[in-house]
This record gives C-alpha cells, sequence and structure tokens, in this order.
C-alpha cells in the first residue's frame, strides 16, 4: 500500500489522499488498462521532436481502479498520446479512458474526458495541470504542428534548399478552471472579469498592478495564484 497525492474527479479537482494498490506490468494488461499491440508508430526525419521529451522517464499512472503503476513513460504530443516501456523495450500505448492522473516529466496531466469540458471545439487528450483548483484553477494543452520549409526557390542563408527539412512546431492554449468547468482562457482582462466567478474582482487594477500578461503562461500562473489567495 501507498499514498498519492490525487485529484478527485468527481468534483474536477478536489484533494484527497487516497490509498492506491501498486500494479505490475502483467496486471495492467490483464486488467485492459494498456493497449496489447506494441506501438510501432516512426516518424520521418524533421527538425525537433514530437514528444514532451525525447526518452522514456519515470512516471506514475494513476487508474480509475485506484491502482498505480510507476514505470517508464514518455508523452507523444503528436498523436496526443502516453506511452509505456516494457523491460523487453517493446512500446505500448496507454488507453486514456482508464487514467484518472499522469505524474511525469516534473508535471501532471489528466485525461480531458474526466474532465467537465465547457464550450471547447477541440480539447487536447491530455490537460497540463499547470495551477491545481483551489478554487480557481489553470490547465495546458499541447500540440505539435508540421512546418513545412520555403518552397519558393529561396534557401536558408548556409544551407542547401534541397536539405531543408520539415520541422516541429509547438503550440499550447490555456485553459480555466472556474465551477468545476474547464474553459478556454480569456483573451482580454474585459472578457475574463465578465465570468461571474470574477465579477467582484477588480482584474484591470490587478493585472497593472502586477504586471502581468495574460500571453505569458508564467504570468497567468501568477494570476491564479493571486486569484486562489485573495
Amino acid at each position: 500500500m501507498k499514498k498519492l497525492l490525487l485529484f478527485c474527479l468527481t468534483g474536477v479537482f478536489s484533494s484527497l489522499t487516497a490509498q492506491v494498490l501498486s500494479v505490475s506490468e502483467t496486471d495492467m494488461f490483464r486488467s485492459g488498462n494498456m493497449f496489447l499491440s506494441e506501438n510501432n508508430r516512426k516518424y520521418s526525419d524533421m527538425e525537433g521532436t514530437p514528444y514532451w521529451k525525447d526518452t522514456f522517464e519515470a512516471g506514475e499512472i494513476l487508474f480509475a481502479s485506484e491502482q498505480i503503476f510507476e514505470g517508464k513513460i514518455r508523452y507523444d504530443i503528436a498523436a496526443q498520446a502516453f506511452e509505456f516501456k516494457n523491460e523487453n523495450g517493446q512500446v505500448f500505448q496507454l488507453e486514456p479512458a482508464e487514467i484518472l492522473q499522469i505524474a511525469y516529466g516534473g508535471t501532471q496531466f489528466i485525461p480531458a474526458q474526466k474532465l467537465r469540458i465547457d464550450a471547447i471545439k477541440k480539447p487536447p487528450v491530455y490537460f497540463q495541470v499547470l495551477v491545481t483548483p483551489a478554487p480557481y484553477g489553470l490547465l495546458a494543452g499541447h500540440t505539435k504542428n508540421v512546418v513545412m520549409p520555403r518552397r519558393d526557390g529561396i534557401a536558408v542563408p548556409g544551407q542547401p534548399l534541397d536539405s531543408q527539412k520539415n520541422k516541429w512546431e509547438d503550440e499550447v492554449a490555456y485553459y480555466l478552471v472556474v465551477d468545476k468547468r474547464v474553459m478556454s482562457f480569456p483573451k482580454s482582462v474585459k472578457k475574463l472579469n465578465a465570468i461571474s466567478a470574477f465579477q467582484d474582482f477588480d482584474l484591470k487594477s490587478i493585472v497593472k498592478k502586477n504586471k502581468i500578461s495574460l500571453k505569458k503562461e508564467a504570468d497567468l500562473v501568477r494570476l491564479l495564484n493571486i486569484l486562489n489567495e485573495l
């Protein structure tokens, strides 16, 4: 038995300390927590990376059964999938429907299907938790876009035209957690103040006093932490 601080998703993120049972690799396959087919997905030679981190790193996976698995995992952002690597070097894809939470790479992720999504056209499969709701939270959704080199006959200085490669480009969107609902983060202070939960705050003064930009992740984190302390 071990204890793990987790987010109870019946209330989106109500914090609690739960008793969880360790689960072996064999148990994962037997219980259906893992796709049984090996993941042979390959990417062409491109600049950058489709992954959160290229290498498999130690992580913890908390399943809906309240069992936890500790092992080597990797986040394939391009495919919107977490992968697990067994002792034989085989790679398998995790099934998000069975997952409550993933701790990996110094941060935490939660499957979108476990949350109450409010009018988001195309949410990511997994949200990164930037600020745990207390009561307001901040999430990030990561995607990867493929950027093709210019094909107009203009080469990058010092690089032959035919050697230019496609490259991965990071894209991130931010989401607000209010009243147990997840919504796109408003792009202006005025729209943020229009949300009923924030109407009693003088957001304009708070943003100005703390020199906050709604375009910077670190500033969004600061803003949510300030609001959670008021």
